[in-house]
C-alpha cells in the first residue's frame, strides 16, 4: 500500500490515514517579535512533529487521520492544505520512490522532482508533482520519512494556477516534519 494508491480517495474526502488510537497534541506559542501564533502538531504514537502555523484549520478524523490542516481561505478556488499520512508498511526509500514514480505515471501526473534526501536524521523521499484530480489541476509537495515498519508522509497541496502564491508556506510546513526523540 503506497501513498499514491491512497491519494485520490484521500484528497477527494480531504482526509489522510491514521491508525486508530494515536496520541495527538497541539501546541500554540507566541512568536517573540510579532505575536503570531505558531502551531505544532505532535504524534507520540507515530513519533513525529510538524509545524502547521500557516495552515491553522485542522480536521482530525480519529479513525483514519493523523492531521489535516487547511489554509484560512481558498487560493485559486482550492483550499491549500498540509496533511500527514502514516502508512504501516515495510519498504526502503528506493522502493518507495519507485512505487511512487510508477503510480504517478499511472495517474498521468507530471513528476517535477522525486529524489532521496537526508532529513530528520533519516534517508527520506522528497517529491514534487502535478496532476488533475476531481477536475482541478493541483500541485503537490511531499516528504516521506521511511522507517523500519512505516512511512510518515507529509504532503502540501495547492491549485496549480496559484501554486506560486503558497509554495513557500507549503514547503516550510512539509519540511517541518520531524521525528520525536
Amino acid at each position: 500500500m503506497s501513498f499514491i494508491s491512497k491519494l485520490a480517495p484521500l484528497l477527494a474526502a480531504f482526509a489522510v490515514v491514521l491508525a486508530a488510537g494515536a496520541v495527538e497534541t497541539w501546541g500554540d506559542g507566541d512568536a517573540a517579535e510579532d505575536s503570531v501564533k505558531t502551531r505544532t502538531f505532535a504524534s507520540k504514537e507515530f513519533a513525529f512533529t510538524i509545524d502547521t502555523t500557516d495552515f491553522p484549520v485542522e480536521q482530525p478524523f480519529k479513525t483514519i487521520t493523523v492531521v489535516k490542516s487547511l489554509a484560512e481561505e481558498p487560493v485559486g478556488g482550492f483550499m491549500p492544505n498540509v496533511n500527514v499520512l502514516v502508512q504501516m508498511q515495510e519498504t526502503t526509500v528506493e522502493g518507495y520512490m519507485a512505487t511512487t514514480k510508477d503510480e504517478l505515471k499511472g495517474l498521468g501526473f507530471e513528476m517535477v522532482e522525486i529524489k532521496p534526501i537526508d532529513h530528520a536524521g533519516k534517508k527520506c523521499m522528497w517529491g514534487e508533482y502535478k496532476g488533475e484530480m476531481g477536475g482541478v489541476e493541483l500541485h503537490f509537495l511531499a516528504l516521506a520519512i521511511v522507517l523500519e515498519d512505516r512511512v510518515i508522509l507529509a504532503t502540501g497541496t495547492a491549485a496549480e494556477k496559484d501554486f506560486d502564491k503558497v509554495e513557500a508556506k507549503l514547503e516550510k510546513a512539509v519540511k517541518s516534519l520531524n521525528l520525536l526523540a
